[in-house]
Order: C-alpha cells, then structure tokens, then sequence
C-alpha cells in the first residue's frame, strides 16, 4: 500500500492553503466553508427644532440591508425634509435605502402656515338689525383681528382680535334706507359678506279711505303711514274740482290736503285720490249735488277679515228721515244681503266670501260714502333657503322668511344636533338663526327644521371633510361641472353644495347657454377672468359664484356685432336707410324700405324680439296704427302690426324693457287724463301690459327711459315744470322707488340722452345748455347722482347731438353730432365724462337725410 500525499491548495476567501494527505485506495473530498464576519454599518438619526426621529439613536445595519425611522413634528410644525441614506418617506415613515456605507438619516421641521377658516360666510338680517356671532377656527399659535367695511352699521364687538380658534360677536344696526345694503367682515383673509334688506315700503296705508262732502264743498286731510323713507306721490283724477294742495308728495308718515271745489251741478259725483308708493291705494271724495241737503254718517267705516270671510254688519245715520239712499258693492265677493235701498237711517248687511288668493280690499258705497273691507290672504311663507350644507367642525347661520305681516309663523328643530338660537316664531318677513354642533360620527348626516310649516334641510359631513357652496348669479344661464365630487344641488339648480377632504384641490368650468356669457367668479384662490376655470384649494368651507350675463343690445344695433348702427330716413322722398357702423367707419348700408309716406312715423327703435338686434316700431299719424319691423340688418325679415286704431290720446313716449326678460317694450301716455301705461312685448306682439300709474299731472312730461339702477329694467325719469327730476326705478309695471334726483334745474339745460357712458351698466344723463352750448353729464346710481362733470364747452349751436349709442362695442355710449350748415357728422367717443377719441365720420350729409 503507498502512501501517497496530495498536496491542494483550497482557496478559502482567498486567504488560506490545506495540505490533505490520504492511503493509497481512499478517496477524499474537498468542501468550501466562508467563516469570515459578514460587514455591519452606523445609521446615525439627526431631528432639526420642530420635531423628533424615532429611534433617536445611532442604528447598526447589516450591508444591503435597510432600516426605518419615524419623523414626528411638534404642534405647529409640519415634516420640511427628510434626508441621507438614499432613502425615501411615505407619510412620518422614513425608509432607507440598502445601507453599504456608514450614513446619516436628517429630520427637518419647518412651521404649520397659519390656515383659517370661519362659519358661516354668509348672513341676511332684516331692515330692523340684529346680532350674530362668527366661528374662527386658526393654529392656537396663528393670530386674527376682525375689521369690519361697514363701520356706520355693521360693527365689530369684543374680542376683535385673538389667536387661535375663538368665536366674534358682531351687530347690524336698522337700516332705514328702502334698498338694501352690504357690508363685510374681513378676518385673516376670510370674509364674512352681511346683507340687510331695506325697509318694507308694502304696508303702507291711508286714513281715512273715503270722505262725502255736501255741494258747497270743503277742505280736509288724508293722513300716509308707512315706514320710514318710502316715498309716496297724491295725484288726483278730477282735478278740476278735487285739488290736491301741498305736499302732493312726501316720504314717510305724512298729511296730504286737498280741497272740493262747489257743485253747482244737479247731479252728485265721485273723484279719487291715489296715493301711489310701492302700493298704490285709493281715497274716494263723493260729493252731493246742488240742493241736496242730506247727509250720512257710516258706522264703522271699514272691516278686516280673515281669509275665511264672514259677515258684517254697517249702521248708516241719515241727517232726516226723508233721505233716501242705496248701497251697493264695488266687488263680486262682497254681496250685500239686506238694506240695499233705504229712506232715513238704517243698516245694511253683507257678506265677504273666503279668499283664496293674496290680501284684497273691495268697498260698499252707501248714500255715496264709501265703506271698506280689507280681507287677509290665504297665508303663503317662503324660506331662503331651502337648505345648507355645513362643514362637519359645526358653525351657525340663518334662513329668511317671507309672508305678509299678517301671516304669523313658528320654527322648530326635528335634530337634537341642530338648536335654534333666535327667531323660533313671527310675523311677517323675519329670520331663524341656528346653530350646529360638530360631526363627530364618520358618516354624513342630514336633519331638519319645521319652519312656516316648510321644511328646512340642514346636511353634514364628518369632522375631517369641507365644504364647496357654488352659486350661480346672474342674468344669463348656464351650468358650473366640478372636476371631482357629486354636486348637491337646490330645485332651481341655482346653489349647490359639494363636500371635499381638506386640501382636495377642485377646478370648476363653467358652461355658458346659449345667449349667455361668463361674466366673473369670486371665491377662486386667484383672480379668474370671463370664463378660465376656477380653481379652489379646499383648505376650509369655501363659498364660490359666477355671474351668468346676457349681453346688452346696444341701441340701434341692427346687426348684432355688439355695436351701435345709423338709422337715416329721407325727409323729401320717405326712404329709409342704415348704416352698419364700426366706429368711424362704415363697414355696409343698405336702404330698408323706399317711399314710406309722411303720414308714418319711425316711433322707436329697439330690441323688440331679443335676438340682439335693435327693431324699428311705426305709427300712423291720423289711424293710430302701430307697425313693427323686426330687423335682420339692414332686411326686415318679419312685420305686421302690433295694433289697429290706438286712439289718438295714447302718445308713444319711448321703447326699453322694462320686466328684464330681454325684449323692449313701449310706454304709452293719455294726453287726457294723464294715464301712463306699458305694453310688455314679444317681438311684433303684445303679450300683456298695464298701467302704471292714472290721472299723472300734466305738469310732469316723461323724459326719458333707461336702466339707472343696473337691474337690467329700464326706469322712468320724469322733470316737471319747476325743472325737477323725479326718477321712477321700474319692476314691470310697478314703481318699486320713487325720488327726487335734482330740484329747479336752470331751463336752459336739457336732456339728451339717458344711456350708460362709464360702463358701469347703469345709465347716465346727457345734458346741454341752450344757451351756452355747455355739454355736461351726470353719472348715476338709481336716484342718486354719484358723480359727472362738463364735458365741453360753448359748442357752437350749428352742430347738434344727432344720435347717442356705442359705435365702438366697447359698453359706453358715444355721440353722434351733425352740423346743421354743411352735413358733416362728427363722432365723440366716450369713456364717462371724458372724450377719449373724435373725428369725422361722414362729409356733406345732405339735409333731407335726418337721423331717427
């Protein structure tokens, strides 16, 4: 047997040799171990001011292996940056990468921005005021003062400032003003916007209602009582013997004279006095004829009753028992059921039948006095609004009521977690103020308030979620698509409720209709113009609204490119021709119709259909007939007439819209009685009308229409005798205010044109001195002159103001001017009381071409 010796080096991690000796015949084998120590490495945490890292203290890692940290800030901090290691962070967890080399994990804190939020963002109080209170809710380090706009009425109570969340009391004092009014409270950036209605001016009323004067006549009074700053106008319809003496006007609680003149007739007879304000009421004068001595006495003189109705009885005292009189009802639903013919004294009885509708007033006239019932409506309440959307840390708010003040009303909370902390019952238009508590479940929930019998819908999400309320505004339509959540919208799609988790960032488009256009939003984290999205950071309950528009028809713009034309007619052969205008140029004409004899009369031009292109209205001179062109440019693509033989007394005082809906109407006057009343248009059609006031006093003339008070429903300015401006702001065809603008204007002074030249969408008044050839200009807001200044000086009285309207499209009214010697037409464009451009338009215009 040999023995034989192998000799084989076995590399172990390349650092060692074996010698392996073996019998000749015996096998063997060769393993490979690795028993050299696997590397290990140092992690070492570091945590900046603000916060900790968990482990705190240096880690030993394995090579290739990772480790994990977690990065907790302090109160009123929030994770800046964490770093080394080539690791990552997923929310407070920081995971390294695979560790090869000794490295160091780095926690930077930075401090929480100050985030604030308040609830609610929106209030309304009525005319007579009231207190509320606002929720803050900050960072317990994050300081806040509240500054109200408003300071003459809406004011800030303690605390005013303060840190952290705390709750601000505020009071809105009465307004005494007929409009509206709104003022805000900023905190911190946040607004809270407070709208106070002005005072109700519907509940006006008049004593007495009636008055019997004997043939020789007399004196006496008419006491007014309704609140505070509503005006009111006393006109007679038979001034020729029922004067009213002075004031024939006033504001407020007032005393109106007036005086019967003598009968010297053998027949008695009946005049009115209206006492017109936002209501309009009736005093009846009944006067007896020459050589009737008899008189009566009524009692009572009037009677309320419910909606039910009922009966009543009036007891009638005659002067002697030979005079004879009757009574007999004003109404169908008053009926008089005995002592409908007596000789001396007496009694009559009646009956009122229920009422289904709104409050109404009817008369009984007995012996020629008059006695009144006035009947309660059926109760109708309306709330605004129907629902809100609260955010799920709770807050307060309130919701409007509306009813006639006769109506009363109670409001009650259906939900333990809603309390009602003022106005749980009233009369007439009030408000319920209410609170919620805090969210606490994980779930959104909805509760309810009984309020008038309707039901007031309050819905909440969990702590922890927002909420987005859009509204859209606005003349126009259209729909706002939010680029997440599901909209929870009212009825009339009007508002819409949305809820977000904070800091959920939401892009809103709106999509205008048709004939609509994006106006403007507000809410937005920045400026938005027209119709860009509206992004909003949901970092807080957030309020947002975009405003809708329909765009203004320029006068005299007959082919819809938002600039105004020029309407010419022939004075020698009756031709009618426009020119389609860009400013200074001409860009087309054509003639619209040859031959058109003296005896019709251009009457208007307007927007009759509301297709934005302005329509021509005719009438015949001695038949009365109206006529409507509906235009298409310079084509007429529809016509007939709006009516045959309107009698000669109606006079055509002026064309504009006056209910709002886009489509002019035209205002009429008798010449005889005094009478002012509307047509309401739909294109060559009369779709209703009315009238707006009897028996105006033929020292006031109209002078103009046109919207002074932004609503979109052109106003009446009238100017009397005395050069007095009175302006009437219009709703249809009610006078919603009346007042003075100015007293005792020179007469030299006249009006030109009320049109809108500052493009604020409220009219202004042109003038011009006779005399002098001064222009100057009033700019206005309702009633109320905000500002103006002379535009020019001493312009020769050659030229005169042909035409005012936008030739240039951009919203504010230019003029037009044609001198008289040679033709020339010369245009001044406007930019409020400044001319900002002028030139020549046209040369040597012949004279037989007039502009209507």
């Amino acid at each position: 047997m040999r023995r034989i010796v192998l000799t084989l080096i076995i590399a172990l991690m390349a650092t060692s040799a074996w010698a392996v000796s073996t019998w000749d015949g015996m096998t063997w084998d060769a393993g490979y171990w690795d028993v050299s120590p696997t590397p290990t490495y140092t992690v070492t945490p570091s945590a900046g001011t603000g916060g900790t890292i968990t482990p705190s203290t240096p880690q030993t890692v394995t090579s290739g292996a990772t480790t994990t940290f977690t990065v907790t800030p302090n109160t009123g901090y929030t994770i800046a940056s964490v770093t080394g290691c080539s690791g990552s962070l997923s929310g407070n967890t920081y995971t390294t990468g695979a560790i090869t080399a000794n490295c160091t994990v780095t926690a930077a804190f930075s401090p929480t921005p100050c985030s604030y939020s308040i609830t609610p963002t929106i209030k309304s109080f009525p005319a007579a005021g009231g207190s509320d209170t606002i929720s803050v809710t900050a960072g317990s380090s994050c300081a806040w003062t509240a500054t109200s706009n408003a300071t003459s009425w809406l004011t800030v109570n303690t605390p005013s400032s303060g840190s952290g969340n705390g709750t601000i009391s505020y009071t809105v004092a009465a307004n005494t003003a007929t409009t509206s009014r709104t003022g805000t409270i900023t905190i911190a950036g946040q607004t809270l916007t407070v709208t106070q209605l002005g005072v109700d001016c519907s509940s006006m009323t008049i004593t007495p209602t009636s008055k019997s004067f004997t043939a020789t006549g007399g004196s006496n009074t008419i006491g007014v009582t309704t609140n505070s700053g509503c005006a009111w106008t006393a006109t007679s319809n038979a001034t020729s013997w029922l004067t009213v003496n002075t004031p024939s006007s006033g504001s407020g609680n007032g005393t109106i004279s007036y005086t019967v003149a003598a009968n010297t007739a053998t027949t008695s007879r009946t005049g009115t006095i209206t006492v017109a304000g936002q209501t309009s009421l009736t005093f009846t004068v009944t006067q007896l004829e020459q050589g009737n001595s008899c008189t009566y006495t009524l009692t009572p003189t009037s009677k309320d009753f419910l909606a039910t109705g009922g009966t009543g009885d009036v007891t009638v005292k005659a002067s002697t028992n030979t005079c004879q009189w009757t009574a007999t009802s004003g109404v169908d639903w008053i009926t008089v059921t005995s002592g409908s013919a007596v000789t001396g004294s007496g009694v009559v009885s009646y009956t009122v039948a229920a009422n289904t509708g709104p409050l109404r007033t009817g008369t009984i006239t007995i012996g020629g006095q008059v006695f009144t019932v006035n009947q309660a409506g059926v109760c109708k309440y309306t709330l605004t609004p129907t629902s809100k959307q609260i955010g799920g840390s709770g807050g307060t708010d309130s919701v409007n009521v509306t009813a006639e003040s006769a109506c009363s009303w109670s409001a009650s909370n259906n939900d333990t977690w809603i309390t009602i902390t003022s106005g749980s019952s009233g009369s007439g238009n009030g408000s319920v103020y209410y609170s919620v508590e805090a969210n606490t479940t994980e779930n959104t929930r909805t509760g309810t308030m009984t309020i008038a019998g309707q039901t007031f819908t309050v819905t909440q999400g969990p702590v922890g979620f927002v909420t987005l309320t859009l509204k859209i505004t606005g003349t126009g339509s259209g729909t706002v698509t939010p680029s997440k959540g599901t909209p929870n919208c009212s009825s009339d799609g009007k508002t819409c409720l949305t809820s977000y988790v904070i800091n959920d960032v939401v892009i809103l488009t709106a999509t205008p209709a048709q004939g609509s256009t994006v106006k403007g939003w507000t809410g937005c984290d920045t400026t938005v113009a027209g119709g860009s999205p509206c992004t909003v950071t949901m970092t807080a309950d957030k309020d947002v609204s975009v405003e809708f528009s329909v765009p203004i028809t320029p006068i005299y713009d007959f082919d819809g490119d938002g600039k105004s034309d020029v309407i010419w007619r022939n004075s020698q052969t009756g031709d009618i021709y426009i020119w389609l205008m860009n400013k200074f140029s001409l860009t087309g004409g054509d003639y619209v119709v040859k031959g058109i004899t003296a005896d019709w009369d251009i009457k208007g031009v307007a927007d009759f259909n509301g297709d934005g292109k302005n329509d021509i209205v005719w009438q015949h001179k001695d038949k009365g007939d109206v006529y409507m062109y509906i235009m298409n440019g310079t084509q007429i693509s529809a016509h007939d007439y709006a009516l045959r033989g309107l009698p000669k007394e109606w006079e055509f005082k002026k064309a504009g819209d006056f209910d709002g809906d886009g489509k002019a109407d035209i205002l009429w006057q008798n010449t005889e009685t005094g009478d002012v009343a509307v047509w309401l248009m739909n294109g060559k059609d009369i779709k209703s009308g009315g009238f707006i006031v009897k028996g105006m006093r033929p020292e006031w003339t109209i002078r103009a229409v046109a919207d002074l008070n932004g609503d979109k429903k052109v106003d009446i300015i009238w100017q009397n005798t005395d050069d007095d401006i009175v302006v009437w702001l219009m709703d249809g065809t009610t006078i919603s205010k009346m007042d003075y603008s100015s007293r005792g204007i020179p007469s030299s002074w006249q009006i030109k044109a009320v049109v809108d030249f500052d493009g604020d969408g409220k009219a202004d008044m042109l003038w011009q001195d006779i005399v002098s050839g001064d222009v100057a200009m009033w700019l206005m807001d309702g009633v109320k002159i905000v500002g103006g200044s002379l535009v020019s000086h001493g312009m020769p009285n050659v030229w005169q103001i042909i035409a005012v309207a936008d030739y240039n499209g951009d919203g504010k009214n230019d003029i037009l001017w044609k001198n008289t010697g040679n033709g020339d037409v010369y245009a001044w464009f406007m930019d409020g009381v400044a001319i900002a451009e002028k030139g020549y338009v046209v040369m040597g215009m012949p004279p037989q071409w007039q502009a209507k």
